[in-house]
């Protein structure tokens, strides 16, 4: 008999054979070893949709998922889009990465539009599962899914062979989500470059001020969830930001299939169809990622955007 302990307590006894221990192991391995899922086409590449910013790109979107696995034992799902052909194969390139992290108990389904959106316009999008669909709980997952995504890039994996820039990789979160997303950003300067913080802002011990690289904040002006004032203040916090405030949005405009339970937490209704909504506030968010991590060579702050008020 083994006594299984967590932190130092004993919790109870149970038989555990070392082929049991081998087993698990051994799952492990084929875990962290398992390629990329069957490709799926979403989306079919289409030359008239010509990826103006707040516009789906002109590239087919491909979907597939992948196993993230530690030797802690803890693993969990990412899925992921891509570039794609009219075959389901990747596009040829190297193309920069964003990792989209979930809103706080927002089923992470609900923002593959955001990674559909990106795939569309050359990105490839990862969308991992965090505990209980609470980031904060699993903010490690944000850098694991791209060590994960790296490492099967380098075993030759159909999807993402040749397919990552290893030098442009983002991160975006929409409200615990950008809280995760910044603290991620703080931390881990090496893996991650641009972010974007959607309706949220930085935690208070995490030291965002220690970076200069470019920061994107927006939120949506009948935002009832997230703090307009806290939010203004959380991006003068960073060397450089630029906040922006989405005319006639409100929190759940960023996601999908939005219950009226969630509906009733806003101060005020939408204004505005969540379609433009959504896309004024991509318009900007497509000019940021596109300048910092592709070199559009545009000076997006600079801008004028419909339905926006920049700061």
């Amino acid at each position: 008999y083994e006594m299984l302990r967590v932190t130092g307590v004993q919790t109870c006894a149970l038989p555990i054979s070392h082929s049991y221990l081998l087993g698990f192991m051994m799952l492990l391995l084929l875990l962290a070893c398992s390629p990329t899922s069957e490709p799926q086409l979403l989306l079919e590449p289409d030359v008239d949709r010509l990826g103006l910013d707040g516009d789906f790109g002109p590239n087919g979107v491909g979907f597939s998922t992948f196993r993230a696995a530690r030797a802690t034992g803890r693993s969990f799902d990412v899925d992921l889009h891509f570039p794609a052909t009219a075959d389901a194969e990747t596009l040829a390139g190297e193309h920069p990465m964003v990792v989209v992290i979930q809103g706080g108990a927002v089923e992470h389904e609900r923002y593959h539009w955001m990674g559909e959106h990106l795939a569309s316009r050359g990105y490839i999008a990862l969308t991992p599962k965090y505990p209980m669909d609470l980031a904060i709980f699993g903010s490690n997952r944000t850098h694991e899914a791209v060590d994960r995504a790296h490492n099967l890039a380098d075993d030759g994996d159909p999807i993402l062979a040749g397919a990552i820039d290893p030098q442009a990789v983002g991160v975006m979160g929409h409200s615990l989500g950008g809280t995760v997303a910044a603290k991620q950003w703080a931390r881990h300067e090496d893996t991650f470059g641009p972010l974007v913080i959607v309706a949220s802002y930085p935690a208070g011990g995490d030291k965002v001020e220690d970076r200069g690289q470019p920061v994107l904040s927006i939120i949506g002006e009948l935002d009832g969830s997230a703090d307009l004032v806290k939010t203004e203040e959380g991006a003068e916090r960073f060397e450089q930001s630029t906040f922006a405030v989405v005319q006639g949005m409100n929190h759940y405009d960023w996601v999908d299939d939005v219950t009226e339970k969630e509906l009733e937490k806003e101060a005020s209704p939408s204004e505005r169809p969540f379609e433009e909504t959504r896309q004024d506030g991509w318009r900007l968010i497509d000019a940021y990622l596109d300048a910092e991590m592709m070199g559009s060579g545009e000076d997006w702050a600079a801008q004028d955007y419909p339905g926006l008020l920049l700061e």
